[in-house]
């Protein structure tokens, strides 16, 4: 079971929930009320002394720069299956306390030995019947129900840890939009004097239309690919904004750089304790102890429950009290709870199962992951130490060639076109290599991934 120190979301002791029916119902309507107002975590927030999760949102999209982490509170305020993953905390936290109360007592008032023919002897009497709970039921399955409940914390976790990955992918695409669109106009300018010399050259009966028109050519391509880089723009705009809830998020404030923390990659040598730690596996590990607790409960269940009773009562005329007690044994002759037994062994293996499947299926991912963001770490090294810088050195070349007349035009345009394409392609690399970090950083729980955030 989770400890103290271990759960972010120690919750306090379901014992201390009031059972008095005026009470709870008094509570109720003011939930309610406070619930149909709005108000409820402005209530809160005030009588702890904290702003409310709107005013903290505020406060962030009002600053004049916003970054990635602020970009992770929005989230934890914001999203919708983090709201659904507390809720459901809340639910298991409120089957924790079923599970743990004890029966209801039975009052009876009757009347009996009355005659048709004879009315008026009768008895009057009041009983008290109370079912005893054997086997230790109760227990284990308030023990069961607390490790559902810790199952819906660790899925809250993985949750939170599966947002953030998302939510570092959408800032990650944005940057790349805006550097793009900045290359692109750059790259469209140098075009556009391509195209001037071309047609400078051919007034000048140097060089022939078809120059021009190849430059011309040119000048129309990146038109088309920045029209295209800016519709898939929109598209990132509206993913990102409907992914934070909804948020009048202003994009354009956006804070941050693609290029990559360190020249090499980061991964722990060991990720064994990682991996044993993950909010997946644990969540399965959770779900396993649940069902063996469930399958403890149902096997303690094939003895059914006594029931006491004692009874006061009065005969009358004769105005007589008499006290009456006992005990009822049921027979367990047919109904043993045989099959919620054989139910809940199946459950205990399946989950067994599903925990070494979210182990394995962790190992692949964490492979795949490091496979990925190693390569991507090379490709950009090698292109941005190498590559780029030959690009652009010949691109420079070509330049001065063709003014000196040393260089045919046609050599001049494929040495632009190919500076151009690895620029953009060094681009590409960087947002790829932030979206792999961003999927690092959610499998190995490290960084800003490590810990849960935002407002409660």
């Amino acid at each position: 079971m989770i400890d103290g120190d271990e759960n972010p979301f120690a919750l306090s002791s379901v014992d201390s929930v009031p059972t008095g029916g005026i009470l709870v119902m008094w509570m109720k309507l003011l939930v309610l009320a406070l619930v149909m107002a709005g108000s409820v975590s402005a209530v809160l927030a005030e009588e702890a002394g904290q702003p409310t999760r709107q005013e903290v949102a505020i406060a962030i999209l009002s600053q004049p720069e916003i970054d990635l982490n602020d970009l992770f509170r929005l989230a934890d305020l914001t999203n919708p299956q983090l709201e659904v993953d507390r809720a459901w905390i809340e639910a298991r936290k409120g089957q924790a306390v079923q599970a743990g109360l004890y029966p209801n007592p039975e009052l009876t008032l009757g009347v009996d030995e009355a005659f048709l023919s004879e009315p008026n002897p009768y008895k009057m009497r009041l009983e008290l019947m109370q079912p005893l709970v054997l086997g230790g039921r109760l227990g284990l399955a308030r023990e069961a129900a607390q490790f559902q409940m810790e199952a819906a914390q660790y899925q809250l976790l993985l949750s939170r840890r599966e947002v953030y990955r998302q939510v570092h992918r959408h800032w990650a695409n944005q940057l790349y939009f805006r550097e793009v669109e900045t290359a692109f106009a750059e790259l469209q300018e140098m075009a556009e004097h391509t195209l001037d010399l071309a047609r400078a050259r051919f007034e000048s009966r140097s060089e022939p239309e078809s120059h021009v028109t190849k430059a011309l050519l040119e000048v129309y391509d990146l038109e088309v690919s920045l029209q295209r880089l800016r519709g898939e723009r929109s598209r990132s705009d509206a993913e990102t904004i409907a992914f934070l809830g909804g948020l009048p998020l202003p994009l354009e404030r956006l804070s941050g750089s693609l290029e990559p923390d360190s020249d090499e990659p980061v991964w722990a040598d060991d990720h064994a304790d990682s991996t044993g730690n993950h909010p997946a596996i644990r969540a399965a590990r959770m779900s396993v102890a649940a069902a063996d607790a469930e399958a403890r409960a149902a096997r303690a269940a094939r003895f059914p429950d006594l029931g006491v009773f004692l009874a006061f009562g009065q005969a009358r005329p004769e105005d007589e009290n008499y006290v009456e007690g006992g005990i009822t044994v049921p027979v367990p002759l047919f109904h043993r709870n045989q099959g919620r037994v054989a139910e809940t062994q199946s459950l205990i293996v399946m989950f067994e199962h599903e925990a070494r499947r979210v182990e394995n299926d962790l190992n692949v991912a964490l492979a795949t992951a490091r496979q990925n963001h190693e390569l991507l770490h090379q490709q950009l090294k090698t292109l941005e130490t190498l590559i780029l810088p030959a690009a652009e050195r010949g691109l420079d070349q070509a330049q001065q060639a063709y003014r000196a007349g040393r260089l045919m035009f046609l050599e001049l345009v494929d040495a632009q076109r190919t500076y151009a394409d690895f620029r953009q392609r060094s681009i590409e690399l960087k947002r790829d290599l932030a979206m792999a970090e961003a999927d690092r950083l959610s499998l190995l729980g490290v960084g800003p991934y490590a810990q849960p955030g935002g407002i409660r």
